[in-house]
């Protein structure tokens, strides 16, 4: 099923500061105008056809000692998918996008632990997922601001 611009508006506020109320599914639905049924249904459906992988607390990675990085990588079209769901393995990405039409049509941030080398980390997920080419961009703005992702229509979540 194709999702609507509900699914799209609820996507993009559960990625940003998750309501810390008694009710927190209800505190969207009013936000996207909607029953709290419907949300919570909603969200059991993009988990079905894995468009979401889990809500869960993200840590502040870079105070507890992390490197984090945004990453670039370029696979041929019918590949693509099958790299996405290997790179998801990795319980260091917490996103994951395709974006049809360019070069580098999957971009994720990638967060190891301060005694791993986040470098080639990058570079052995993208030689094991077949990539064509890779880029990391440690300081690549996007970090601090995900709007790139959230309001540009080209970005597809595959997480």
């Amino acid at each position: 099923m194709a999702m609507d611009m509900i699914d799209r508006k609820l996507l993009n506020l559960i990625q940003g500061p998750f309501p810390m109320v008694e009710k927190p599914y209800l505190d969207l639905a009013e936000q996207l105008e909607t029953t709290e049924d419907d949300v919570l249904a909603r969200l059991t459906d993009l988990k079905r056809q894995n468009v979401l992988r889990q809500i869960s607390a993200i840590f502040d990675t870079r105070r507890l000692g992390y490197k984090t990085t945004l990453v670039a990588m370029a696979f041929e079209p019918e590949k693509l998918h099958r790299a996405a769901m290997e790179i998801n393995r990795h319980p260091g990405v917490s996103h994951n996008y395709a974006r049809e039409g360019s070069y580098y049509n999957l971009w994720f941030t990638l967060a190891v632990p301060p005694e791993h080398d986040l470098e080639a980390t990058a570079n052995h997920m993208g030689r094991k997922t077949g990539a064509v080419e890779s880029r990391d961009h440690a300081d690549h703005p996007v970090l601090q601001d995900r709007r790139e992702f959230r309001h540009g229509e080209p970005a597809r979540l595959v997480v």
